[in-house]
């Protein structure tokens, strides 16, 4: 059988056991992680839409008080 290759081994331990239930987390461990690139890139996306085109105060506001 070939195994997938993985940047953690620990992944494949998981499908060994039990394929259909592996394959599923596998799928879902997938598509939760493009959500969240998308969910970043968006939101970098924005703050950088607030302080270059709408030039507010958002950027100097998330930023610590001293």
């Amino acid at each position: 059988s070939t195994q997938a290759k993985t940047l953690f081994p620990y992944t494949t331990l998981f499908r060994s056991k039990n394929k259909e239930l592996g394959n599923l987390l596998a799928q879902v461990h997938s598509a939760l992680n493009f959500l969240f690139i998308a969910v970043l890139v968006s939101h970098i996306g924005a703050a950088l839409k607030h302080h270059i085109i709408d030039k507010d105060d958002i950027l100097t506001r998330m930023l610590p008080k001293h």
